[in-house]
């Protein structure tokens, strides 16, 4: 029944739905959510109100009649949508604690836990669930729901009807919000500090947060990532005596490296991309020391968090190439890539906490035209002085250039000293 599923899809696939989707991970979801919100805070008197949705067991309340109508209305066949009900209807329940049993009961509501359908159909029950206007943005990652407000000159009505219409949306699909544990925060880089009126769902108040965890990466108001690697590190160096413990037993090199790429490595990777660009010198220091700690214990050379963000980010554009990936901006008319889209540097979040005029001087420009080589390739065009548009820092003293061709074609995006 799966691949039936699987093959079930929307007209129009939203760009902001990650989960249980191939080449969708929490690192696409994280770095969309900072990208959108980082290109609407270059406009003037702009801010962004981000709502991070809670939900109270939300496999538990799927209506099975309610399912099945939307997986007809998507083109499932007949015969399959009756499966579908039958699976999910008067199931057999009975709990067991120890060695005491208790009655079994019959259920027909939500999807069985652990069942390699549930997050399936979870996916197809809210693939309607999508914003109605064009400055607010509903990133979903299964039952994570963010709601991304771009708000323009303190006018949030949009935003506000934005969560009431959800609210409407998740009452008539039986999905219980729980507003004790919604949160939400606000970005605003503006001089002039504004009073902000807190957000009510259901007459209740949605607590404000200057910080939050946000897909597994601490997220602050200040787009910082100082609290993401602290927790990181903290994490790291709890593995590390596990890695002491192992070399103390007489474990060969070859598993101590596999150990440390599934316990160490794998904790200070997480979501490499989406933030590793923004850190500072001295954070970047406390995570390489980890690794320069795991190497002397191992004794063998192990790779630096920089090629590792390296690596992943050249995978990531191979990745994010192909005509899945093709999303139109949502700021201009004409289609892009999601090179142009997507794959912004998360250095880019200190720029804008800045100045941004002195790094549109003349100097500045001159400076990195005289150290880093940027070629355009479209059309065999050279690229002029006047072309160069943007240079990025992404970090490890990679600089990735944005050209553009000719007027209305698209850019290109690439890491300097990666071949043409």
């Amino acid at each position: 029944m799966g691949p039936y599923l699987t093959a079930v899809k929307p007209a129009v696939p939203p760009i902001t739905v990650f989960a249980y989707r191939a080449n969708r991970s929490t690192e696409d979801a994280i770095s969309l959510a900072l990208h959108l919100t980082l290109a609407h805070l270059e406009e003037k008197n702009t801010y962004a109100r981000l709502l991070f949705i809670d939900f109270s067991s939300a496999f538990n309340t799927i209506i099975p009649h309610q399912l099945v109508e939307k997986l007809r209305s998507l083109g499932l066949d007949h015969g399959m949508c009756n499966w579908a009900l039958n699976f999910l209807s008067q199931r057999q329940q009975r709990v067991r604690v120890g060695n005491n049993i208790s009655k079994t009961i019959e259920v027909s509501t939500g999807s069985p836990q652990g069942c390699v359908l549930s997050p399936l159909l979870f996916r197809l029950l809210i693939h309607d669930c999508a914003a109605h206007s064009s400055t607010n943005h509903i990133i979903k990652f299964a039952d994570d729901m963010t709601v991304l407000g771009l708000i323009r000159g303190n006018d949030e009505s949009a935003y506000r009807k934005e969560v009431k219409e959800l609210t409407s949306w998740c009452s008539s699909h039986n999905l219980h919000l729980n507003v004790s544990k919604t949160r939400e925060m606000v970005i605003d880089f503006r001089r002039t500090s504004h009073h902000l009126m807190p957000l009510t769902i259901e007459g209740a108040v949605v607590e404000r947060v200057e910080s939050i965890k946000f897909l597994g990466v601490h997220l602050a108001d200040d787009l910082s990532f100082s609290a993401n690697t602290t927790n990181t590190v903290k994490k790291a160096h709890q593995r590390l005596h596990s890695l002491r413990c192992l070399k103390r037993a007489g474990l060969s090199t070859a598993h101590l490296t596999t150990f440390y790429r599934g316990t160490v490595e794998s904790v200070l990777s997480y979501g490499l991309t989406s933030w590793f660009g923004s850190c500072r010198a001295q954070e970047r220091k406390k995570l390489s020391r980890i690794v320069k700690t795991a190497s002397k214990i191992i004794s063998a050379p192990l790779p630096s968090l920089g090629e590792i963000y390296k690596q992943r980010c050249a995978q990531d554009i191979k990745r994010r190439s192909r005509p899945a990936w093709s999303v139109k901006d949502t700021r201009d008319t004409r289609p892009s890539t999601v090179e142009k889209e997507l794959l912004l540097s998360s250095a880019e979040s200190r720029l804008r906490t800045r100045e941004k005029l002195a790094f549109k001087s003349p100097f500045y420009q001159k400076a990195l035209k005289a150290n880093f080589s940027l070629v355009c390739c479209r059309d065999s065009a050279e690229l002029s002085s006047s072309s160069f548009s943007t240079v990025e820092g992404i970090g490890c003293g990679q600089v990735r250039g944005v050209a553009f061709g000719p007027r209305n074609q698209e850019a290109h995006l690439f890491p300097i000293g990666s071949p043409l």
